[in-house]
């Protein structure tokens, strides 16, 4: 269960941070501490629910593997995984401060998240993960938004969002043989559209 998982990631990232005290420079090892740390933190969310000392441990688990992943993507023999992990990070902790009073943090991490999703989409066009991870974020920050009532910037997120799902599905030309991942992607389309369509109706603009 949750329970064994998580101890095993605090086993994890214990055995990684004792290697680091040796060779704190190894590229790899960082990326495994970060990714260990994003384990940590998407755990306790999910665990924490209302509980606001769990969210806070679940955000000071989010910057320490931020921290690393931020380092690791400045230097020259960056991944993309790397870039894709601080993305995903940014977006997580972006949305888990939603729930809180800090909600300027959290449009700075959106921010980030989606200009480093801009350049994996830029740099790695006929990937079609890095379209699917911004079609995400965007909708993750279009329902903030609408949520924060900033109506035109909820309604350009979703949009975007509506955009790169469908052209994410266009690199799979046979909609039967999609994987269930994929299909599940086009169920996301209809989704982010039944959700721009109720944000027009609160903005009392015609649909689209």
């Amino acid at each position: 269960g949750q329970d064994v998982k998580k101890q095993l990631i605090e086993k994890a990232i214990q055995y990684y941070e004792g290697f680091l005290e040796e060779d704190g420079l190894d590229p790899d090892l960082r990326l495994e501490v970060a990714t260990a740390y994003l384990y940590r933190a998407a755990i306790t969310e999910q665990r924490g629910g209302k509980d606001a000392g769990k969210n806070e441990q679940a955000e000071a688990a989010y910057h320490h593997a931020l921290t690393f992943l931020t380092k690791l993507a400045a230097e020259p023999a960056r991944k993309p995984e790397v870039r894709r992990l601080l993305a995903r990070g940014s977006e997580r902790l972006g949305y888990l401060l939603t729930k809180t009073p800090h909600t300027n943090e959290a449009d700075k991490l959106y921010a980030q998240a989606i200009d480093v999703q801009n350049g994996l989409v830029r740099d790695f066009p006929n990937d079609a993960r890095y379209r699917s991870d911004r079609a995400a974020t965007q909708f993750s920050w279009g329902t903030y938004l609408r949520r924060a009532q900033r109506w035109e910037e909820a309604k350009t997120a979703y949009r975007q969002s509506q955009r790169d799902f469908e052209e994410y599905l266009t690199f799979y030309t046979d909609g039967q043989n999609l994987r269930p991942f994929e299909r599940n992607r086009r169920f996301y389309i209809g989704y982010v559209c039944r959700s721009l369509g109720n944000l027009l109706v609160e903005m009392k603009q015609p649909a689209e």
